[in-house]
């Protein structure tokens, strides 16, 4: 009976211990929190609760990294809209120059139908 009650509760002592918190081996002790994978296990919570820090400075460079590649993608796609506009006009001016030569080239199909 004692072993059954030593395998359910959790020892914060050992756990404290460690240097690096080790996934529960308990199903969901608190009831409220999921247990899903990819997430944090109930001891790495608590873990960093006893730590002091809450997750709250790696949540925080979370955010200033994604702040970031948005300002960075931002970046390159206006500079990429400026280069296609730049081509567009370039392609412009061709077809206005193309035009003009093709207009006055001799040899042409017009100019058998004006003799």
């Amino acid at each position: 009976m004692q072993t059954a009650l030593k395998r359910r509760s959790l020892s914060f002592n050992s756990s404290s211990a460690r240097s690096s918190p080790r996934p529960s081996r308990l199903r969901n002790p608190l009831g409220f929190l999921t247990m899903s994978p990819g997430l944090p296990s109930v001891d790495e919570n608590l873990f960093y609760m006893r730590k002091g820090t809450n997750g709250f400075e790696e949540l925080k460079r979370y955010i200033k990294q994604g702040n970031d590649l948005c300002k960075d993608l931002a970046a390159v796609l206006n500079e990429r809209c400026e280069l296609e506009q730049n081509y567009a006009r370039s392609l412009s001016k061709i077809s206005q120059k193309m035009s003009k030569v093709a207009s006055t080239c001799a040899g042409t199909l017009r100019s058998l139908r004006s003799s």
